[in-house]
């Protein structure tokens, strides 16, 4: 699995925001909003990624997965 640099420096972020709060290097009240919006967006990429590696790896119920990857394909096309 390749990790993406924006996908690192969000992450990367977030966790310099959370140890400057831990800290009291950073504001609590002035951080936590954007530190957890930082954060939802790193697990959305992480449960992007592991959909991915499930599909992959679920080739018994290859048709399935070829009318799955059709479905999103048409979806995407769709605007």
């Amino acid at each position: 699995m390749q990790i993406c640099p924006i996908c690192a420096g969000v992450s990367l972020t977030w966790l310099w925001m959370l140890f400057g709060m831990w800290f009291g290097l950073l504001s609590v009240a002035r951080y936590e909003f954007l530190t957890a919006i930082l954060m939802g967006a790193s697990i959305g990429g992480i449960i992007t990624d592991f959909k991915k590696l499930f599909l992959k790896f679920r080739n018994k119920d290859k048709g399935i997965t070829e009318k799955v990857e059709s479905l999103e394909n048409n979806l995407e096309n769709c605007c």
